[in-house]
């Protein structure tokens, strides 16, 4: 019905804008001429006829004329559209390893629907450019091999701009899953500054059933040699079945520990810690990983290996306490029992009294603040409880900033 109306559709008038192709400074005079004139032969002609019959007649007078009027403008709705041939549709694939699993269908990848998706690709009106990329972007995509890291979305993006004016290129298509995104992905001042259109086409489905996947895995840092280790990582599942996974944390070829976890199929994500010897000084790979299991669809996601620095002095903590609490004891006990930790304490037990454990020397931490920037700097850690600021001057406060 709208477009039996208006003979375009509804879109048209959407994109587009309404435009007079007319003198429209000479329909102005007419339309003050011809609106004086009529208001002139109706106040003759109706001066006995009451005022809201001629209100009603007077007003569809002027409704009949502007209608007139506004056809003599020449009305005309005026829609942008690409000039044959002269612009540049830039496709953007993503070529990260997280695009050879599967697709949402299951029975394809999502690189080789990518590649699907690129022969079927825009014709006519405007011409294609096709790139690919995962830590950097290539020109060409014939030939699709998902083995790429990392997908860095924002740079390939403003690296793909930076190379066009911003007339040849009229819009930006990228097809990615989403996965393996690097890089800041919230700034995008430098694409919304060159004004291109980018629209994206998401491959794969959200969550990949009975996938079990480390998400990440934390370790201390610089622990001293032979201590205890504990390797926190986060296990990530969809709608899993297995309640009971093997989790192995390695060295190489070496098994240093493994724990059975029960994963609840009621939460997504959870946490988990295993415990190992940090062994002898030197840096060391480690794997954490779940152990191998046909089940599983994505294999490729169930470890995550990073290093291990092993140094010969434990991470020292200074403790600095302002007054006897229930916390002091506690803190102090758990760090005492941790061989990857040389704690200082300082304790203010009355206005005039203080009690410190762990010195080396009669001097140290005799004032509570190291002395100096370069004593606070043998600090890897400060703890600092019921301590007014007032206790610290003016430097000390900007050493405690530099610090942190």
């Amino acid at each position: 019905m709208f477009e039996w109306l208006f003979k375009y559709p509804r879109e048209a008038y959407e994109r587009g804008a309404l435009v007079f192709t007319g003198d429209l400074g000479l329909l102005w005079w007419l339309v003050a001429a011809g609106l004086l004139a009529l208001s002139i032969v109706l106040a003759r002609r109706l001066s006995g006829w009451p005022w809201s019959k001629r209100v009603v007649i007077h007003g569809l007078q002027v409704a009949a004329v502007a209608v007139l009027l506004g056809l003599l403008a020449g009305p005309a709705l005026q829609v942008e559209r690409l000039a044959p041939l002269a612009n540049t549709v830039a496709l953007l694939v993503d070529t990260s390893r997280s695009m050879a699993l599967p697709d949402r269908t299951g029975d394809s990848t999502r690189i080789a629907r990518a590649q699907r998706l690129l022969d079927a690709r825009l014709t006519g009106e405007v011409q294609t450019a096709t790139f690919r990329f995962d830590e950097q972007l290539r020109p060409g995509a014939d030939e699709l091999m998902a083995g790429g890291g990392q997908t860095r979305l924002i740079e390939a993006l403003e690296t793909l701009v930076g190379s066009y004016d911003d007339a040849a290129l009229a819009a930006v298509v990228v097809l990615t899953d989403g996965a393996r995104t690097a890089g800041d992905v919230d700034d995008f001042s430098a694409l919304q500054a060159a004004g291109v259109p980018i629209h994206t086409v998401g491959l794969g489905a959200t969550t990949v059933a009975e996938d079990v996947e480390v998400v990440g895995v934390s370790l201390p840092d610089r622990p001293p040699p032979d201590a205890d280790v504990t390797a926190r990582g986060t296990i990530r599942h969809a709608k899993t079945t297995r309640t009971d996974v093997r989790v192995r944390v390695r060295e190489g070829e070496s098994v240093r520990a493994q724990a059975v976890v029960t994963l609840d199929p009621r939460v997504p994500e959870s946490v988990h810690e295993v415990s190992f010897s940090s062994g002898d000084v030197g840096v060391k790979e480690i794997t954490v990983e779940l152990e191998g299991t046909g089940a599983d669809p994505v294999p490729g996601n169930d470890a995550r290996q990073l290093l291990l620095a092993v140094e010969p002095t434990a991470h020292r903590v200074l403790y600095l306490e302002g007054e006897p609490r229930w916390e002091f004891k506690f803190i102090r006990r758990a760090l005492f029992q941790d061989e990857a930790v040389e704690l200082r304490t300082w304790l203010r037990t009355t206005a005039r009294k203080t009690y410190r454990q762990g010195v080396d020397s009669a001097d140290e931490l005799a004032d509570g603040f190291p002395a100096t920037l370069e004593a606070l700097y043998e600090y890897d850690t400060v703890i600092l409880g019921s301590l007014p600021a007032s206790a610290l001057d003016d430097g000390q406060h900007e050493w405690l900033e530099t610090f942190v």
